[in-house]
Protein backbone atom coordinates (compact mmCIF):
# COMPACT_ATOMS: atom_id res chain seq x y z
CA UNK A 1 0.00 0.00 0.00
CA UNK A 2 1.27 3.43 -0.88
CA UNK A 3 0.49 6.64 0.96
CA UNK A 4 -1.02 9.35 -1.17
CA UNK A 5 1.26 12.32 -1.28
CA UNK A 6 -0.05 15.74 -0.22
CA UNK A 7 0.00 18.05 -3.21
CA UNK A 8 2.89 20.43 -2.90
CA UNK A 9 0.81 23.35 -4.21
CA UNK A 10 -1.54 23.29 -1.13
CA UNK A 11 -0.21 25.62 1.59
CA UNK A 12 -0.68 24.37 5.17
CA UNK A 13 -1.68 27.13 7.66
CA UNK A 14 1.00 27.31 10.39
CA UNK A 15 -1.60 28.07 13.11
CA UNK A 16 -4.67 25.96 12.31
CA UNK A 17 -6.40 26.41 15.70
CA UNK A 18 -6.11 30.19 15.73
CA UNK A 19 -7.09 30.30 12.05
CA UNK A 20 -10.26 28.29 12.77
CA UNK A 21 -11.14 30.76 15.55
CA UNK A 22 -10.32 33.98 13.74
CA UNK A 23 -13.89 35.22 14.22
CA UNK A 24 -12.94 35.86 17.89
CA UNK A 25 -10.54 38.65 16.91
CA UNK A 26 -11.81 42.08 18.00
CA UNK A 27 -12.44 44.27 14.97
CA UNK A 28 -11.56 47.96 14.92
CA UNK A 29 -11.33 50.01 11.74
CA UNK A 30 -9.21 53.07 12.57
CA UNK A 31 -10.00 54.50 9.12
CA UNK A 32 -13.46 55.38 10.46
CA UNK A 33 -12.09 57.24 13.48
CA UNK A 34 -12.74 60.98 13.57
CA UNK A 35 -9.65 63.16 13.12
CA UNK A 36 -7.94 64.39 16.30
CA UNK A 37 -8.56 67.85 17.69
CA UNK A 38 -6.08 70.01 19.58
CA UNK A 39 -6.92 70.53 23.24
CA UNK A 40 -5.30 71.17 26.58
CA UNK A 41 -4.87 67.99 28.61
CA UNK A 42 -4.00 67.91 32.30
CA UNK A 43 -3.18 64.85 34.38
CA UNK A 44 -3.89 65.40 38.10
CA UNK A 45 -2.47 62.80 40.47
CA UNK A 46 -2.72 62.07 44.19
CA UNK A 47 0.89 61.64 45.24
CA UNK A 48 1.80 58.31 46.85
CA UNK A 49 -1.68 56.88 46.35
CA UNK A 50 -0.45 53.32 45.76
CA UNK A 51 1.36 53.20 49.10
CA UNK A 52 -1.67 54.65 50.84
CA UNK A 53 -3.96 52.11 49.17
CA UNK A 54 -1.81 49.29 50.50
CA UNK A 55 -1.84 50.81 53.97
CA UNK A 56 -5.55 51.65 54.34
CA UNK A 57 -8.41 51.54 51.87
CA UNK A 58 -10.38 53.95 54.06
CA UNK A 59 -7.66 56.59 54.13
CA UNK A 60 -6.97 56.11 50.41
CA UNK A 61 -10.66 56.49 49.60
CA UNK A 62 -10.72 59.83 51.44
CA UNK A 63 -7.76 61.09 49.44
CA UNK A 64 -8.91 59.92 46.03
CA UNK A 65 -12.59 60.73 46.35
CA UNK A 66 -11.89 64.23 47.67
CA UNK A 67 -9.92 64.86 44.49
CA UNK A 68 -12.80 63.59 42.35
CA UNK A 69 -15.34 65.64 44.34
CA UNK A 70 -13.22 68.80 44.01
CA UNK A 71 -12.96 68.18 40.26
CA UNK A 72 -16.69 67.65 39.85
CA UNK A 73 -17.41 70.83 41.79
CA UNK A 74 -14.90 72.87 39.79
CA UNK A 75 -16.23 71.64 36.44
CA UNK A 76 -19.88 72.32 37.31
CA UNK A 77 -20.24 75.71 35.65
CA UNK A 78 -22.67 76.57 32.84
CA UNK A 79 -20.06 77.73 30.31
CA UNK A 80 -17.22 75.30 31.08
CA UNK A 81 -15.83 73.21 28.24
CA UNK A 82 -13.82 71.08 30.67
CA UNK A 83 -14.31 67.30 30.42
CA UNK A 84 -13.21 64.78 33.05
CA UNK A 85 -11.80 61.29 32.51
CA UNK A 86 -11.30 59.74 35.99
CA UNK A 87 -8.72 56.95 36.34
CA UNK A 88 -8.77 55.67 39.95
CA UNK A 89 -5.86 57.58 41.51
CA UNK A 90 -6.11 60.61 39.24
CA UNK A 91 -8.03 62.45 36.56
CA UNK A 92 -7.36 63.40 32.98
CA UNK A 93 -8.94 66.77 32.22
CA UNK A 94 -9.27 68.23 28.74
CA UNK A 95 -10.58 71.44 27.20
CA UNK A 96 -10.02 73.36 23.95
CA UNK A 97 -10.22 76.58 25.98
CA UNK A 98 -7.15 77.70 27.94
CA UNK A 99 -8.97 79.96 30.39
CA UNK A 100 -11.55 77.26 31.16
CA UNK A 101 -8.96 74.63 32.11
CA UNK A 102 -6.87 77.11 34.10
CA UNK A 103 -9.92 78.29 36.03
CA UNK A 104 -10.80 74.67 36.69
CA UNK A 105 -7.31 73.91 38.00
CA UNK A 106 -7.32 76.99 40.20
CA UNK A 107 -10.57 75.90 41.87
CA UNK A 108 -9.40 72.30 42.40
CA UNK A 109 -6.05 73.37 43.83
CA UNK A 110 -7.60 75.99 46.09
CA UNK A 111 -10.13 73.54 47.51
CA UNK A 112 -7.52 70.87 48.18
CA UNK A 113 -5.06 73.42 49.59
CA UNK A 114 -7.67 74.42 52.17
CA UNK A 115 -8.26 70.71 52.84
CA UNK A 116 -4.55 70.12 53.43
CA UNK A 117 -4.09 73.16 55.68
CA UNK A 118 -7.09 72.42 57.90
CA UNK A 119 -6.45 68.68 58.32
CA UNK A 120 -5.22 68.20 61.89
CA UNK A 121 -4.12 64.56 61.58
CA UNK A 122 -0.88 64.39 59.52
CA UNK A 123 -1.71 60.81 58.48
CA UNK A 124 -4.82 62.18 56.74
CA UNK A 125 -3.05 64.87 54.73
CA UNK A 126 -2.52 64.27 51.03
CA UNK A 127 -0.76 66.08 48.21
CA UNK A 128 -1.60 66.48 44.55
CA UNK A 129 0.38 67.55 41.53
CA UNK A 130 -0.30 67.74 37.80
CA UNK A 131 1.11 68.18 34.31
CA UNK A 132 -0.41 70.29 31.52
CA UNK A 133 0.12 69.69 27.79
CA UNK A 134 -1.47 70.83 24.53
CA UNK A 135 -1.97 68.83 21.35
CA UNK A 136 -3.98 66.26 19.42
CA UNK A 137 -6.49 63.97 21.12
CA UNK A 138 -9.32 61.70 20.04
CA UNK A 139 -12.25 61.33 22.40
CA UNK A 140 -14.10 58.06 22.72
CA UNK A 141 -17.13 59.19 20.77
CA UNK A 142 -14.79 59.69 17.84
CA UNK A 143 -14.29 55.92 17.67
CA UNK A 144 -17.96 54.89 17.54
CA UNK A 145 -17.83 54.40 13.78
CA UNK A 146 -14.91 52.00 14.08
CA UNK A 147 -16.67 48.98 15.60
CA UNK A 148 -20.19 47.73 16.24
CA UNK A 149 -19.33 46.87 19.86
CA UNK A 150 -18.42 50.51 20.54
CA UNK A 151 -21.64 51.75 18.94
CA UNK A 152 -23.56 49.27 21.12
CA UNK A 153 -21.76 50.54 24.27
CA UNK A 154 -21.34 54.29 23.69
CA UNK A 155 -21.17 55.09 27.43
CA UNK A 156 -18.08 52.90 27.74
CA UNK A 157 -16.48 54.40 24.64
CA UNK A 158 -17.03 57.94 25.91
CA UNK A 159 -14.85 57.22 28.96
CA UNK A 160 -11.84 56.75 26.68
CA UNK A 161 -9.33 59.43 25.68
CA UNK A 162 -6.52 58.83 23.16
CA UNK A 163 -3.50 60.76 21.96
CA UNK A 164 0.15 61.62 22.61
CA UNK A 165 -0.89 64.66 24.64
CA UNK A 166 -2.04 62.34 27.44
CA UNK A 167 1.43 60.83 27.64
CA UNK A 168 3.05 64.26 27.62
CA UNK A 169 0.86 65.45 30.51
CA UNK A 170 1.47 62.23 32.44
CA UNK A 171 5.24 62.35 31.99
CA UNK A 172 5.68 66.02 32.90
CA UNK A 173 3.54 65.56 36.04
CA UNK A 174 6.34 63.44 37.51
CA UNK A 175 8.57 66.53 37.47
CA UNK A 176 6.06 68.74 39.26
CA UNK A 177 6.38 70.15 42.75
CA UNK A 178 3.77 69.08 45.32
CA UNK A 179 0.62 71.14 44.72
CA UNK A 180 2.26 72.32 41.49
CA UNK A 181 1.25 72.36 37.84
CA UNK A 182 4.19 71.43 35.57
CA UNK A 183 4.09 72.75 32.00
CA UNK A 184 5.01 70.54 29.07
CA UNK A 185 6.91 72.28 26.28
CA UNK A 186 3.85 71.91 24.04
CA UNK A 187 1.94 74.62 25.95
CA UNK A 188 4.94 76.93 25.53
CA UNK A 189 5.08 76.25 21.78
CA UNK A 190 1.45 75.94 20.63
CA UNK A 191 -1.86 77.55 21.53
CA UNK A 192 -5.38 77.53 20.03
CA UNK A 193 -6.59 80.44 17.90
CA UNK A 194 -6.82 83.58 20.06
CA UNK A 195 -4.99 81.69 22.81
CA UNK A 196 -1.71 82.72 24.37
CA UNK A 197 1.48 80.76 24.77
CA UNK A 198 2.30 79.83 28.35
CA UNK A 199 5.81 80.23 29.71
CA UNK A 200 8.03 78.84 32.43
CA UNK A 201 8.43 75.42 34.00
CA UNK A 202 5.38 75.73 36.25
CA UNK A 203 2.04 77.47 36.25
CA UNK A 204 1.39 79.07 39.64
CA UNK A 205 -2.32 78.63 40.16
CA UNK A 206 -2.70 81.16 42.99
CA UNK A 207 -1.58 83.96 40.64
CA UNK A 208 -4.93 83.59 38.87
CA UNK A 209 -6.80 85.70 41.40
CA UNK A 210 -10.33 84.38 41.75
CA UNK A 211 -10.37 85.31 45.44
CA UNK A 212 -8.73 88.39 47.01
CA UNK A 213 -6.76 86.29 49.51
CA UNK A 214 -5.29 83.77 47.04
CA UNK A 215 -1.69 84.83 47.70
CA UNK A 216 -2.28 84.39 51.42
CA UNK A 217 -3.71 80.91 50.85
CA UNK A 218 -0.58 79.90 48.90
CA UNK A 219 1.61 81.22 51.73
CA UNK A 220 -0.33 79.22 54.32
CA UNK A 221 -0.09 76.10 52.15
CA UNK A 222 3.66 76.52 51.75
CA UNK A 223 4.13 76.80 55.52
CA UNK A 224 1.87 73.78 56.15
CA UNK A 225 3.81 71.70 53.61
CA UNK A 226 7.15 72.47 55.24
CA UNK A 227 5.78 71.53 58.66
CA UNK A 228 4.36 68.34 57.17
CA UNK A 229 7.69 67.28 55.66
CA UNK A 230 9.39 67.66 59.01
CA UNK A 231 6.78 65.33 60.50
CA UNK A 232 7.15 62.89 57.59
CA UNK A 233 10.89 62.57 58.27
CA UNK A 234 9.99 61.03 61.64
CA UNK A 235 7.48 58.57 60.12
CA UNK A 236 9.16 57.28 56.96
CA UNK A 237 8.39 53.61 57.68
CA UNK A 238 4.76 54.14 58.66
CA UNK A 239 4.17 56.24 55.55
CA UNK A 240 6.32 54.18 53.13
CA UNK A 241 7.75 57.59 52.23
CA UNK A 242 11.52 57.47 52.04
CA UNK A 243 13.77 60.23 53.28
CA UNK A 244 15.20 61.02 49.84
CA UNK A 245 11.72 61.63 48.36
CA UNK A 246 10.66 63.71 51.35
CA UNK A 247 13.64 66.01 51.04
CA UNK A 248 13.22 66.24 47.27
CA UNK A 249 9.55 67.18 47.59
CA UNK A 250 10.39 69.64 50.35
CA UNK A 251 12.92 71.38 48.11
CA UNK A 252 10.56 71.41 45.12
CA UNK A 253 7.75 72.92 47.20
CA UNK A 254 10.07 75.58 48.65
CA UNK A 255 11.11 76.64 45.17
CA UNK A 256 7.60 76.49 43.71
CA UNK A 257 6.04 78.72 46.39
CA UNK A 258 9.05 81.01 46.76
CA UNK A 259 7.78 83.72 44.40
Amino acid sequence: MTTEAVPTNVEQHPHPIADARRNECPFFDEREMLPPTNEYVCWIDVMGSQNVMLRSIRIASNFLMKLHIAALTASNTPVSTVELYPIIDGIYVCSPNQSHILNFLKKVYSALAVTFILEEDPFHRFQIRSGLAYGPIVKGEGTLGCAAELRNHPDHARRILLGPTLTQAYQIEKQSAPFGVALHESVRTFAPPRGVLMFGTYWKWWKLHLQPDDDGLASELSSSLQDHYQWCLNHTVALSYNEWDINRHKHLAEEYFSE
